[in-house]
């Protein structure tokens, strides 16, 4: 592993530059979760994608742990971001852990909603086969 390591950095110096490293810094500060990625995923891809800052060339900080909670919490939807306003809930106050949790919670509830909406319609299209018929 530690040879596979020496090069991919011996690839990132041939190849990247220092404005790699800010565009990277300035991607990760405007990521939103997709749809398809599970809020778990997206926290470890946001940590994940920060920590290659520090492979790339250049002086441009990584984020700190308060600017990924930021990240964490600007790129869920905003229905669950205006949830958790309402549950008078504090980013500032909160670890990446407690914030994860909430909009897992979050994701949960969108997910069986969306089945009950599903089942809803497959029984509404149901009904109205048998009224055709």
């Amino acid at each position: 592993m530690e040879q596979f390591d020496r090069c991919l950095l011996a690839f990132i110096a041939a190849h990247c530059t220092t404005d790699d490293r800010e565009l990277l810094v300035r991607q990760i500060r405007t990521l939103r979760k997709p749809r398809k990625l599970r809020v778990q995923q997206f926290w470890y891809r946001i940590r994940e994608l920060n920590s290659y800052g520090e492979w790339l060339p250049g002086a441009t900080a990584a984020l700190t742990q308060d600017e990924i909670k930021d990240v964490l919490y600007n790129g869920m939807p905003e229905v669950w971001r205006e949830r958790f306003i309402s549950a008078s809930l504090s980013k500032a106050q909160l670890t990446h852990a407690e914030i994860a949790r909430y909009f897992r919670q979050q994701e949960g509830l969108s997910n069986l909603r969306a089945l009950q909406h599903s089942a809803e319609q497959k029984a509404e299209c149901c009904k109205a086969r048998r009224l055709e018929r």
